[in-house]
């Protein structure tokens, strides 16, 4: 390991980056460098701006591509090595915002027929039933589950946010069951490894498999599962504002975009716009 990318690791883990963004970060700027064959410390900033337009003319990556690129070299210059950066610090790409994709129930219990697994079966439950975040399932400990009360507590989610999560009453049996069985106070979801929890990967291709097993035509994630854990709720009318708890969102404004899927939603707004009508 170079001294350089030692002081870039020490300096995401100082500013407590989170782990997958300390991942994509250094990736990064190893690709940086590996684009012009040297130190990423002797790159010139109009070669910077050459190179972020060859991400966007050559490669055609998506805007929020491109944003996680400029975001780890502003890190990189401006914390690493300490330099001010001039063109690529004004430099933005616009966001597209695209709504997501939601499972209606009755393809949610399609979707779960197809899980025969009783370990899968009980993570995507808690991906649905829970609305978290697949890497927060993937790390939960069994002393994150309190059957007393019934709820789960997430321990440094994302923007290092702890949250305390309700388990449905009908769920309290078979994760129980399924807890009962592991041998230690460990992760949920043991990896082949002692003391290394499972690949997240796994649950992301079992979702396709299963999606194409019930013959569901949607390009899904384990992330819908949490958006149709919100999309649900607000159907149901609970508050946005204990959804943005529950999701663990820093700005309403994100938890906002739930509002556009629900059929509660739609169904209120065309009532609404029905009364306009002059008769």
């Amino acid at each position: 390991m170079t001294p350089l990318r030692r002081r870039m690791i020490e300096t995401m883990h100082l500013r407590s980056l989170s782990p997958k963004t300390q991942q994509s970060y250094l990736h990064v700027i190893i690709v940086l460098s590996k684009h012009f064959n040297r130190s990423p410390a002797d790159i010139s900033e109009e070669e910077l701006r050459q190179y972020l337009l060859y991400l966007t003319r050559e490669k055609r990556y998506s805007s929020s591509t491109i944003n996680i690129h400029l975001n780890a070299i502003k890190f990189f210059w401006r914390h690493v090595l300490q330099r001010p950066l001039g063109l690529p610090s004004r430099v933005k790409f616009k966001k597209v915002t695209k709504l997501p994709v939601v499972f209606s129930r009755d393809e949610i219990k399609k979707l779960f027929a197809e899980v025969y697994e009783r370990k899968h079966l009980i993570a995507l439950s808690l991906l649905y039933y829970c609305g978290m975040r697949r890497t927060e399932v993937q790390v939960l400990k069994r002393s994150a589950i309190d059957f007393n009360r019934m709820t789960v507590h997430v321990k440094q989610g994302k923007n290092c946010r702890d949250r305390i999560i309700p388990i449905p009453e009908q769920f309290k049996e078979p994760l129980g069951s399924y807890i009962r069985q592991l041998k230690a106070d460990d992760y949920l979801f043991p990896g082949k490894q002692p003391g290394h929890y499972v690949s997240g990967d796994l649950w992301g291709k079992l979702i396709k498999k299963c999606l194409k097993a019930a013959g569901i035509e949607k390009n899904a994630s384990t992330h819908t599962l949490r958006h149709s854990y919100a999309t649900h709720l607000l159907e149901d009318g609970v508050d946005i504002r204990i959804i943005q708890k529950l999701l663990g969102h820093k700005n309403l404004k994100t938890t906002y975009v739930y509002t556009h899927l629900t059929k509660y939603s739609k169904k209120r707004f065309y009532k609404t716009l029905n009364k306009l009508v002059i008769s």
